[in-house]
């Protein structure tokens, strides 16, 4: 009984541990990251407010995903689901030497799609002036939206992938299909609406 025990057991322990991927599929998991692209501009804003430098830089120097991943929303509303995330972060001055702030973006299908139809084209920063104690700005999240509050903001245009060269259509041809409403409610909120509805 006790050897029967022992097998069981070896057997199991063989099964669950984690296996390392081989070298050659490590080496095809690629990630679609986009050029630098600008999130937003210090000075004034078209609502009244006031982005200064001093946020920008601390947002870049700051920015760590392993920390806090920026997640891309859609109008600042995460209840539509994500549409990729921030990967890396940096400042520059542009041509009329104001300090901007551009970023990577990693979108995933969703934004490809939408970007496709010429939806939510521009970005607007959700930045945390005091983050996590910090006394500094983070960038905690990016909305992409029609109506920026801040000026100087890249209009987004995926054209290719990164990964293999191929069009964004093709890209989207592989994508997972959603056929029905109930689906896409599914995708977009699977707590409050299973996959399968009436």
């Amino acid at each position: 009984m006790e050897w029967i025990v022992f097998v069981v057991l070896g057997f199991y322990s063989q099964n669950t541990s984690p296996t390392p991927a081989p070298d050659h599929a490590m080496a095809k998991r690629t990630t679609l990251l986009t050029d630098w692209v600008t999130l937003g501009t210090a000075g004034p804003t078209i609502d009244g407010r006031t982005i200064s430098a001093k946020a920008l830089e601390q947002a870049a120097a700051n920015y760590d995903p392993d920390t806090y991943t920026a997640v891309i929303n859609a109008d600042h509303m995460v209840w539509f689901g994500n549409f990729g995330t921030v990967a890396a972060l940096r400042t520059m001055q542009n041509s009329k030497d104001n300090t901007i702030l551009q970023g990577q973006l990693a979108p995933n299908f969703r934004l490809l799609a939408m970007n496709q139809s010429k939806q939510r084209q521009f970005l607007s920063m959700e930045l945390h002036p005091e983050f996590a104690d910090t006394g500094e700005a983070y960038l905690t999240g990016l909305a992409i939206t029609d109506t920026p509050a801040s000026l100087g903001t890249s209009q987004l245009n995926f054209n290719r992938s990164d990964a293999d060269d191929k069009p964004a259509s093709e890209i989207l041809r592989t994508a997972p299909r959603i056929n029905s409403p109930c689906r896409l409610l599914h995708r977009i909120s699977p707590v409050y609406w299973p996959r399968s509805c009436s």
